[in-house]
């Protein structure tokens, strides 16, 4: 199974939220529901991206893993 987490380009988008969110807190209080929570919604939508992509991808590897299987099925039945 892909594992997300393991990638490099997560990892480090992960650490740039954290590092968007403490610098976020610096923000002054009157952008707490504007600019502030649109950066930080910008953001952690990085993360979550790679993590979705990398979802569709296994859907994809698992889809034409099958379809390899079911070509061999009958490459096998053929002979």
């Amino acid at each position: 199974m892909y594992r997300f987490e393991k990638l490099e380009v997560w990892k480090k988008a992960m650490v740039f939220c954290e590092l968007v969110y403490q610098k976020s807190k610096s923000f002054p209080k009157t952008e707490v529901y504007g600019l502030t929570s649109q950066v930080r919604k910008a953001t952690t939508s990085i993360p979550l991206n790679i993590a979705e992509i990398g979802r569709l991808l296994q859907g994809l590897i698992n889809s034409l893993n099958d379809k390899a299987v079911a070509n061999n099925q009958q490459l096998k039945t053929n002979n």
